[in-house]
């Protein structure tokens, strides 16, 4: 028997079984349903681009200015590498 918890939350699981003669017995587990927002396997908690977009979440939430100032930084820092591996030659 399976089944599938489609809202996350915190969820009681009881398992009854019984034999032929009417023998049963029963227990119980408490299970703890994470939310997983991109639907891959990975809980949003731990997932470091949990809306499976282009951009790790981190930079989902940067404010677009200070995105673009990093992207800046980013190319200017291989500008500066590239024009000192040609000094260096």
């Amino acid at each position: 028997m399976t089944h599938k918890y489609l809202e996350p939350g915190t969820y009681i699981v009881t398992l009854t079984v019984r034999d032929v003669a009417n023998n049963s017995d029963t227990d119980s587990i408490t299970i703890t349903v994470l939310r997983d927002t991109d639907k891959d396997g990975r809980p949003d908690i731990t997932d470091s681009d949990d809306d499976n977009g282009l951009w790790p979440d981190y930079i989902d939430v940067m404010p677009q200015n200070a995105l673009i100032t990093n992207v800046i930084v980013v190319v200017l820092t291989v500008l500066i590498i590239i024009v000192l591996l040609k000094i260096l030659k």
